[in-house]
């Protein structure tokens, strides 16, 4: 006869279905999971979790593509991440955590990919390109199955100039 579970939580935390939390896990068919899926995290710090890429979620597995999954997927070996095979002038590190990268006034919006999970996007702001600022997350919007528009603004504005920059860090 087999084992039936014993129910017991594997992590207990408190999460919201506002920002900063994933938007898209609050419509049906996607499931709340770790963004960064390594030891350690604060599990109630939104920053830790995503919308899952694949509909009903990805229970017991991961949605997830490693960078060095992803640049064979691309034609590309370890070693590429900072080529642009493609010629649009954005290195393969930034396409697999962003997809592509638009620049508004003020704010500044990219798409990024739900699944990338070696990668953590940064966005930070700065007035005169020595001293930078994170920025604040606006809005996190699914437009398709496997990204989300994110918009971000500088926790402060003022000055004549405004400089944006996405930095992407490796999660250890």
């Amino acid at each position: 006869m087999p084992e039936v579970a014993l129910r017991t939580a594997i992590h207990e935390f408190v999460y919201d279905d506002n920002m900063p939390w994933p938007i898209a896990a609050d419509y049906p068919g996607h499931s709340l999971t770790m963004a960064y899926p390594v030891s350690g995290v604060d599990h109630s710090d939104a920053t830790t979790r995503r919308a899952s890429v694949a509909l009903d979620g990805s229970p017991g597995s991961s949605d997830s593509i490693s960078l060095e999954d992803w640049l064979v997927v691309n034609g590309l070996l370890p070693g590429d991440e900072l080529t642009d095979s493609d010629g649009d002038r954005i290195s393969a590190i930034i396409e697999y955590v962003t997809v592509s990268i638009s620049d508004g006034e003020f704010v500044f919006s990219f798409e990024q990919a739900r699944s990338a999970s070696d990668g953590k996007v940064q966005t930070e702001f700065s007035d005169d390109l020595n001293s930078w600022t994170p920025g604040i997350t606006v809005s996190r919007t699914p437009i398709d199955e496997g990204k989300d528009q994110v918009v971000v603004r500088p926790i402060v504005e003022g000055g004549t100039k405004k400089f944006a920059r996405l930095r992407v860090v490796s999660v250890p």
